[in-house]
């Protein structure tokens, strides 16, 4: 039986050992982290015999779409045990999640998949890219002595940080509107060996893995601030033997670097996105242009035609496709004539450049969040 879970203790004993059994870790070592997860976490269970046997964290939060703040609804921890895996609880409650995010009034969910492949058939496609740099403590940036830097907790860093990544670009469109919750238990107890310093237009949040210095985030809204940020963490080249950055910024680090041909960067396939409500991220978009789209998708509140200011329409089509190919197009990932050439649309080619025109593809969706 397809529930939500109450948080009782002998059930988040269960919810514990299902999540130690499926990612293969010792019971009891993540405690902490998992009962922090969900206080604020709706857990989907499927239960029989008043045993959990599948689950999946659904998180509620949103989503910056430029002007507009928009409810996500962010799903992990998806689990069951092995023997009762292929008996469709997973389409199950993925199915209730969609319907109750679109009921609450969520526009998007997001997801990391283990297989894009097993949850395209949800719905859900992969929007999100993230380089990851590796450098040594000969090549990494210098940077140079411009700005103050100060090292800060994180309760003394958080308004810094709040206003930046509010400002910066590429946390506009497609990336989090973090909530207070999710800073505070992403970055003090999912991550809690973090370590934070902030500039002026700037902050870097990093911690230490042996002989390696992981930069968990930096974001900055001034070359000064790069150049400080970048001295402060170089300053620890004796100690260090190797530096990694991942992120999803539009910023190239590698021009920042002496010798960028002795960077190593590996580009990663990131997170996938469902549309929850296609109607209201219509509205949301507004975009400039008059056209009827078709929407192929399993769940029939979003299924059919569309007129692209979000209203249903009888009309004729210009162009159709599954809605893990209008998720590529309406947030910025893929243009719709790309689309129309890989078979993901179906169309003429008129009205695809019509409606690229009116989306701005220079603004790609970044994410750096994880969940």
């Amino acid at each position: 039986m397809i529930k939500t879970v109450a948080i009782t203790p002998s059930n988040f004993e269960q919810i514990l050992a299902l999540d130690a059994d499926a990612f293969g870790y010792p019971v009891g070592t993540k405690t902490m982290y998992r009962r922090e997860l969900v206080k604020n976490a709706t857990v989907y269970g499927d239960i029989n015999d008043d045993t959990i046997t599948s689950q999946v964290f659904a998180l509620p939060l949103h989503v910056k779409l430029n002007t507009a703040t928009v409810k996500m609804v962010g799903i992990g921890n998806v689990a069951s045990y092995p023997e009762v895996r292929g008996n469709g609880a997973i389409r199950r409650i993925m199915a209730q999640i969609q319907s109750d995010a679109y009921e609450d009034g969520a526009i998007l969910s997001y997801l990391a998949p283990f297989s894009y492949r097993f949850y395209r058939q949800f719905g859900y496609e992969w929007l999100f890219d993230q380089k990851q740099y590796t450098w040594d403590d000969h090549t990494v940036p210098i940077g140079a002595k411009t700005t103050p830097v100060k090292r800060l907790s994180f309760d003394e860093a958080l308004p810094t940080m709040k206003k930046i990544i509010g400002q910066h670009p590429d946390f506009q469109f497609g990336a989090l509107a973090r909530d207070d919750w999710w800073w505070r238990f992403r970055y003090t107890v999912r991550l809690s060996d973090l370590k934070i310093a902030t500039t002026k237009n700037g902050y870097v949040m990093y911690r230490f893995e042996s002989e390696k210095l992981i930069i968990q985030e930096l974001v900055t809204l001034t070359h000064d601030a790069e150049l400080a940020l970048w001295r402060f963490m170089s300053s620890r080249a004796g100690t260090f033997k190797q530096f990694q950055l991942t992120d999803g910024q539009t910023r190239d680090w590698r021009d920042l670097s002496a010798e960028p041909m002795a960077v190593k960067i590996q580009q990663q396939a990131g997170m996938m996105v469902r549309i929850v409500n296609i109607a209201a991220l219509l509205r949301i978009l507004a975009l400039p242009v008059e056209m009827v789209i078709d929407v192929t998708d399993d769940f029939e509140q979003n299924a059919g035609h569309w007129q692209i200011n979000g209203a249903r329409s009888t009309a004729t089509a210009q162009l159709s496709g599954t809605v893990q190919a209008w998720t590529k197009v309406l947030l910025h990932a893929r243009r719709a004539e790309i689309l129309l050439q890989t078979g993901e649309l179906h169309g003429d080619i008129q009205s695809a450049r019509r409606l690229d025109q009116v989306i701005d593809f220079s603004q790609r969706p970044v994410l750096a969040d994880y969940f």
